[in-house]
């Protein structure tokens, strides 16, 4: 009896350990999920990431995340009006993505790093639940470029033999498919389509279809750094000097914006922001959409033009250490003190 009376307690036992494990993973699990996203879902604005994405917002909380260059790098979050800013992650970031309650960015660890989310090593790409600081590694190659679309990332990536491929991987970290050997930079991707210019054989505009992943050609055209917005691709045209034009993507017919020479450009729904070369007088632009209202927001040579809703924000090219903003609308630039500020209150 004594014995049966053992075996039924050591039964019980086991089966107690057994749940609790059980519910110990389930509750892993549940705490770890990554809630889906709506299939329109896209991370950041082809724009920005053409500009190294060093801003993004988010519509999950309200905020903007940024790369703030006065303190290495790392990812600082604030409001639309550039108030409450604080330090998020203490690594240098760039290529931000924003989606639900997650963040993607790639870090590269050549800027160092601090605090509880600096992550060992020299680069790679993560995922940040945002206001949590909790960071999952996804890929520890190097990241050249990369987007949300729905809920994959699709990322150009360099691997140990410094071959060149482009990949798709779910948010949730599911095992990375190779999609192409061609460099595809997916920084344009709007309803399904990842648009994005030829390099090899031809310069033409291509369309990579992320439910088929096939590659077709959309555009016979000789041009680069496409962007969509609306109905129009915007882009540099190696044909007219590097002159910016756009191209409505249904009839296919090309408006030429402005006969400057463009060094980089970022498009958005009113305005589009771009570098002028010229060796006498270089500037950086302000111009409405369909190439009016030209007007000069800052004189030097500038780079990584990233844009938010209320802000133009930008670096100067010889010092990327100081970071200028200006209005999206009107206003000419000046430094973006509070974010150099931020760092003494951190």
């Amino acid at each position: 009896m004594k014995n049966s009376k053992k075996a039924i307690l050591a039964f019980i036992i086991i089966g107690v350990v057994v749940l609790l494990g059980v519910g110990a993973l389930l509750l892993r699990n549940w705490m770890n999920r990554v809630k889906p996203n709506p299939p329109s879902t896209v991370g950041n604005t082809p724009g920005n990431l053409q500009n190294n994405g060093l801003f993004v917002s988010s519509d999950s909380d309200g905020r903007v995340y940024f790369s703030n260059s006065f303190d290495n790098g790392y990812i600082y979050s604030m409001l639309p009006d550039e108030t409450d800013i604080r330090l998020e992650v203490g690594v240098h970031a760039n290529k931000l993505l924003s989606g639900g309650e997650y963040l993607y960015y790639f870090m590269d660890s050549s800027g160092g790093g601090q605090g509880i989310g600096y992550v060992i090593g020299t680069h790679g790409m993560y995922r940040l639940h945002k206001g949590y600081n909790q960071i999952t590694s996804l890929d520890k190659d190097p990241i050249l470029a990369m987007q949300l679309v729905g809920n994959n990332i699709y990322y150009l990536k360099s691997d140990a033999k410094g071959v060149t491929r482009f990949y798709k991987m779910g948010i949730e970290k599911t095992e990375p498919e190779k999609l192409a050997d061609i460099p595809i930079y997916p920084y344009s991707a709007s309803d399904g389509t990842i648009y994005f210019g030829g390099n090899q054989k031809d310069h033409y505009l291509y369309g990579f279809d992320t439910n088929s992943s096939t590659v077709y050609t959309a555009y016979q055209g000789n041009l680069c750094n496409p962007q969509k917005v609306g109905n129009y691709i915007y882009y540099m045209d190696y044909s007219g000097d590097y002159r910016l034009c756009r191209l409505n993507i249904g009839t296919k017919n090309v408006e030429i914006l402005t006969q400057d020479r463009v060094d980089l450009f970022n498009a958005t729904e009113q305005y589009i922001f771009y570098q002028k070369n010229d060796k006498d007088n270089p500037e950086l632009i302000r111009m409405r959409i369909d190439g009016s209202s030209k007007e000069v927001i800052a004189s030097g040579i500038f780079c990584d033009i990233n844009t938010t809703d209320s802000y133009v924000y930008f670096r100067n090219y010889s010092d990327p250490t100081t970071l200028f903003h200006a209005p999206i609308g009107s206003g000419t630039a000046s430094q973006f003190t509070a974010a150099k500020d931020a760092i003494l209150d951190k």
